[in-house]
């Protein structure tokens, strides 16, 4: 994801485009690589909430900021969701400018 001084929720993966979704699928975090300045001159911002799916709300995987990389233990999917958004993660920036790369694996729910 590039992002440029952004400030709304978006969907950083559609994931019912991918071979072998099924509704009820999750995806996992394996790896993230980011860069995250604040892209306001107000001095507050320059962080991002990555976010699993969830049918009636989402549940938060983790917060970035400044520079880093997460080569930790899989970041499991654990939002309830039984439909086509089940395995889709959002972006919550706040007046970020930078790159979020993430690595995902298939959890459970898959077909291929």
């Amino acid at each position: 994801m590039d992002l440029n001084d952004h400030n709304a929720s978006a969907t950083a993966l559609d994931a019912d485009g991918l071979y072998g979704f099924a509704n009820g699928a999750k995806l996992n975090i394996r790896r993230i690589n980011w860069g995250l300045t604040s892209g306001a001159d107000d001095g507050i911002g320059g962080s991002a909430l990555i976010e699993f799916k969830g049918a009636s709300s989402d549940t938060a995987a983790i917060r970035l900021a400044g520079t880093g990389y997460y080569d930790g233990p899989a970041i499991a999917g654990n939002a309830t969701n039984t439909t086509a958004t089940s395995a889709d993660i959002e972006c919550v920036p706040v007046n970020a400018t930078g790159f979020i790369m993430i690595e995902f694996s298939k959890d459970s729910g898959w077909t291929g």
